[in-house]
């Protein structure tokens, strides 16, 4: 999948993804971060691992409800299609009252899942 991608979007608030997203980039695309809105998201990249790329890094925030909306809907469809393994990045759900655990195995998943 190297230099496949046009645009990497980035929105899972992990910085361990960062360095497979910028792999993935074609020369001169365009890497856009997301979920990276927190104190822990120190990037683990080089100056000339950018340059290299020619790769344009930007920052989106202030998206409105709607957007999550959209984003939410996306995500159901290609769920239910298989058109990507996004469940693979998921844990299982862990119940409300297991959110310690949830927090404590963080480390293991893209995203922690929590039922309320």
């Amino acid at each position: 999948m190297a230099d496949s991608f046009d645009c990497v979007i980035e929105v899972c608030g992990t910085p361990k993804v960062f360095p497979s997203g910028l792999r993935c980039l074609r020369p001169g695309g365009c890497y856009i971060l997301v979920g990276l809105v927190h104190p822990q998201s120190q990037l683990e990249v080089t100056g000339q691992q950018l340059i290299r790329k020619c790769a344009t890094v930007a920052g989106v925030h202030n998206y409105a409800a709607a957007d999550l909306d959209r984003a939410v809907a996306y995500l159901e469809r290609v769920c239910q299609d298989n058109t990507y393994p996004l469940q693979d990045l998921l844990s299982p759900a862990f119940a409300l009252e297991q959110i310690q655990v949830a927090v404590d195995r963080s480390g293991d998943f893209y995203r922690a899942l929590i039922r309320p």
